[in-house]
């Protein structure tokens, strides 16, 4: 059962970033919260996502695969809505995150943009 409610809090996440819901990290994100790529903070993650959401009003994930084991959800997704001309809108990006308490502590990706 706790892969499936981890599964679930990595999916609220998504659902925020698609309803532009920055406020919702305050719950789904827990204190001390780090992003293991860039180093940022959940109040820079809040941040980040406010800049890229200027930039890119089309922006949204699209969660293809997610797997789940322990303490830890790995999901592949796609965004779009990430570059003119329209047929280059698209990027790849494999997450990990590990959730402790029912919040997100640790997240690592990697993107490619197509």
């Amino acid at each position: 059962m706790l892969a499936q409610e981890n599964k679930a809090l990595v999916s609220r996440i998504y659902e925020a970033f698609n309803t532009r819901n920055i406020d919702a990290l305050d719950d789904l994100l827990a204190p001390g919260f780090i992003d293991r790529t860039t180093g940022l903070g959940a109040e820079s993650i809040k941040e980040a996502w406010f800049h890229l959401f200027s930039a890119y009003p089309h922006i949204c994930i699209l969660p293809q695969d997610m797997l789940a084991e322990r303490d830890q959800v790995a999901v592949r997704v796609q965004f779009q809505g990430v570059a003119t001309p329209p047929e280059q809108d698209r990027a790849w990006m494999v997450e990990i995150a590990r959730i402790v308490d029912g919040k997100v502590i640790e997240l690592w990706n990697m993107i490619s943009w197509k």
